[in-house]
């Protein structure tokens, strides 16, 4: 089972993931880990992420076989990638909040110096790629 945290950037998607690792014992990816471990290589990334997305294709919840995901849910790579290989066991969770809370964590983080953490998207990205 993938469960996939998702939605606005600053919404919590890594801090509920991270509850949910404790609770359910399940391994954790958050797509900005596997990014800066590759150093920005984005078609080694998304490699990464297919082969993740295959170990934890299955109904068996156990850790291992199965895991949290954790992206914005917008990059157009890891789009393509859920229509070329969609996983048949995925649980989506969007996360989000008013516009004026998403301002406000984004400019704490900026104030705090964790800036976008190395995002590609909307900050780096076509949005116009979506649209493709």
């Amino acid at each position: 089972m993938i469960l996939h945290v998702c939605g606005n950037f600053a919404a919590g998607k890594t801090t509920a993931a991270a509850v949910l690792r404790r609770r359910l014992g399940w391994p954790c990816v958050p797509v900005g880990r596997i990014r800066r471990a590759l150093g920005g290589d984005e078609p080694a990334v998304w490699a990464a992420v297919a082969h993740l997305w295959r170990a934890w294709d299955n109904p068996d919840p156990r850790p291992g076989r199965s895991g949290i995901w954790v992206s914005t849910g917008y990059n157009w790579r890891e789009r393509l990638l859920l229509r070329a290989a969609p996983p048949r066991w995925l649980c989506r969770a969007w996360l989000t909040a008013p516009p004026a809370v998403l301002e406000a964590r984004y400019m704490a983080r900026i104030a705090a110096g964790l800036g976008d953490q190395g995002l590609p998207w909307p900050f780096s990205e076509d949005p116009l790629d979506l649209l493709r």
